[in-house]
């Protein structure tokens, strides 16, 4: 009996959302690892220990889980982030962009093998263009609720981080010096992982 092409879809539409999902959490546990591993985030000691066994931050994996189980509960809420997350997603892409954009040539001024020259500052224009676009598309009914979460998160980050961050967090080594201490530090924690899994 062959299946009706409904069935195969509905069957695609499940794996798909698994993949985005497992990409989701590889993406969001790796965040917490990074901002755990330079001290940014309460019991930064706990998600940033990676596992002997596994080889991996297993408590920010544990965390992540956790954290997407938990806002599947509320539905509203849970429609809200499924509807934004392609557009955060976006965001996220834009905001280096952006960064670059304002950066390049005064305070940005050493680049790596690959550049765009002459094309570097309109293209990063015209992707930011692009984002706004997105964000405005986003935002439309029934998913104006956006509007509200957004701003209550831009609230929320900013009282975390003119309260609480800019006082506890030095943020990443950006010294030559800092940056080759903490290239050694991590060297010595992949050696004592690699001893704990038995070498």
């Amino acid at each position: 009996m062959i299946l009706p092409v409904k069935y195969l879809l509905y069957v695609g539409i499940v794996v798909a959302n698994y993949l985005c999902a497992l990409a989701g959490v590889t993406s969001t546990s790796r965040m917490i690892f990074a901002f755990a591993r330079d001290g940014g985030l309460p019991g930064h000691a706990i998600w940033r220990r990676v596992s002997p066994t596994h080889r991996t931050p297993v408590g920010a994996i544990w965390l992540t889980a956790v954290l997407s189980v938990a806002a599947t509960l509320y539905s509203p809420a849970f429609a809200a982030l499924a509807a934004g997350c392609a557009m955060f997603l976006y965001i996220s892409y834009a905001m280096p962009v952006a960064a670059g954009l304002f950066a390049e040539g005064k305070t940005w001024t050493e680049f790596g093998p690959f550049r765009l020259g002459a094309l570097s500052k309109p293209l990063a224009v015209v992707s930011i263009i692009g984002v706004f676009v997105l964000i405005y598309i986003g935002i439309q009914p029934p998913n104006d609720i956006l509007i509200t979460y957004g701003l209550g998160l831009i609230v929320l980050m900013l009282v975390l981080w003119f309260g609480v961050a800019r006082v506890r967090f030095p943020g990443p080594p950006i010294s030559r010096e800092a940056i080759a201490s903490r290239a050694a530090e991590i060297a010595a924690e992949e050696r004592a992982v690699h001893e704990g899994a038995g070498g």
